[in-house]
Order: structure tokens, then sequence, then C-alpha cells
């Protein structure tokens, strides 16, 4: 049971480096949208994937740990969550744990907060991209259809001026 501990605890560690890791790589995302940086927007993209897989390897790992830790404790598999497993018994790694458990939520819920920001400002940036282009394209076409009115007349109004003189 003390090596199926040790195992978890090493995952938990390895899994909290890549829960920072990709923090900080939501929060350079949000700086490379803010500047429109395609280029650096898909290499953050290629290493948020790479992180992802990271994760679901580690994933796996624990699942088997649980899955060799839930007969020992008596807990079927499916139940068997961390907050179970130290309430479970009197271990002396149970303090780890619980610390390792405390910063796991606070870095999936920093992960939560720095989606959301980047989604809002994704949608914004769209957004503003769209209307843009939208004003260019309706400039664009009555540039090219010529903005006139069946009697002749331009559509625009044109403001008249003239030149007074400065000799006073």
């Amino acid at each position: 049971m003390n090596r199926l501990y040790k195992n978890l605890l090493s995952l938990l560690v390895q899994k909290l480096a890549l829960y920072k890791e990709f923090v900080l790589l939501l929060q350079k995302e949000w700086e490379v949208v803010a500047e429109y940086s395609l280029s650096s927007l898909e290499d953050i993209v290629k290493k948020k994937e790479t992180l992802v897989l990271k994760m679901q390897m580690l994933e796996e790992n624990r699942t088997r740990v649980i899955a060799g830790l839930a007969p020992l404790l008596g807990i079927p598999e499916e139940e068997l969550t961390l907050k179970k497993l130290i309430e479970s018994n009197d271990h002396p790694d149970n303090k780890l744990l619980s610390r390792y458990r405390k910063e796991l939520k606070e870095e999936i819920e920093h992960v939560a907060r720095w989606n959301e920001k980047n989604m809002n400002l994704i949608n914004h940036s769209s957004t503003s991209l769209k209307k843009s282009i939208a004003f260019i394209c309706k400039k664009g076409e009555e540039a090219i259809n010529g903005s006139y009115y069946s009697n002749g007349q331009n559509s625009e109004i044109r403001l008249s001026s003239q030149l007074l003189s400065t000799n006073a």
C-alpha cells in the first residue's frame, strides 16, 4: 500500500506541475489574442494540446493506482476519490495528499477562470473583426457600385465650404 501511495503522490506532483504550466500558457494565450498574433496563438495551441495529452496519460496512471488501492481499503474503485482516500485511513502521507488535493483544486479553478477570460476576449475580438470587415466591405461595394440615386444625385451628403479672406 505504501508503494501505491508513493506512486499517487508522484502522479499528483506531476499533475500539479502540468496544471501550473497550463495556466501560464492560458495567460500567454490571452496576451497573443489581444495582440492578434496568429502564429504565436498557433504555437500556444500546440503546446496546450501536448499538455492535455500528458494530463490524460497521468490520469490513466492515477486510475490504475486507485484501482490498486480500492480493494485494499474496501471502497469501490468508482467511488474512491482523493477526499475519501484521505478520510478512509490514517496513512502518514494523508497530510501531503490533502495539500496536493487543495493545490490541484486551486489550479483547476485558475484554468477555468483563464479559459473564461480567453473565451470572452476571443469572442470580443471576433465580433470586432467581423464589424471591421463588414464596414470595409460596405465601403468597397459603395465605391464599386457608385452610390447614386436614380435621379443622378450622389447618395453622400456633400458639405460646401467657402474660402474666407484672412485680410481683415
